[in-house]
């Protein structure tokens, strides 16, 4: 049984049969899996076993999507933007509106968004599976918030 099985439950229950091209997501492989763990030491598990057990790609109609590699922010914004966040930064996902997420590595691996429209690092205080299904709109009991 695995950590995601919840998500996995949720997102067959939530997500429109008929759009599955804007739901499309791939598994890592478990050697994969293996590889990114030894590539980036203390990454969270939370974060590998999602990439294992639900995939990296878009959720929910593009309501987020989580990406098959880290970027760094300079991917993402111009050099002066990047540069201003003054932290390492990996991140994993966007919400299609230009502003991703990230682990800061030097700082325990903690989950960080990058606010284009401010500049700012907001701290969710959540770990990755607390952050990712918020990002679906599923709450703590694995109901839709889209339906409340």
């Amino acid at each position: 049984m695995g950590q995601y099985e919840d998500v996995l439950k949720f997102l067959a229950e939530c997500e429109d049969p008929t759009e599955s091209q804007m739901n499309t997501r791939t598994t890592l492989t478990t050697d994969a899996a293996r590889k990114l763990e030894q590539a980036f030491p203390g990454l969270p598990r939370d974060y590998v076993d999602y990439l294992v057990e639900v995939g990296s790609g878009a959720f929910r109609e593009c309501q987020y999507a989580v990406y098959d590699r880290f970027l760094d922010p300079g991917d993402i914004f111009d050099a002066e933007t990047a540069a201003s966040f003054g932290k390492r930064i990996l991140c994993f996902g966007d919400n299609f509106s230009g502003d991703p997420a990230g682990f800061l590595p030097d700082d325990n691996w903690r989950v960080v968004e990058l606010w284009h429209d401010s500049l700012d690092l907001y701290d969710p205080k959540q770990n990755f599976g607390e952050f990712i299904r918020g990002k679906m709109l599923m709450d703590s009991d694995g109901n839709d918030l889209c339906q409340s």
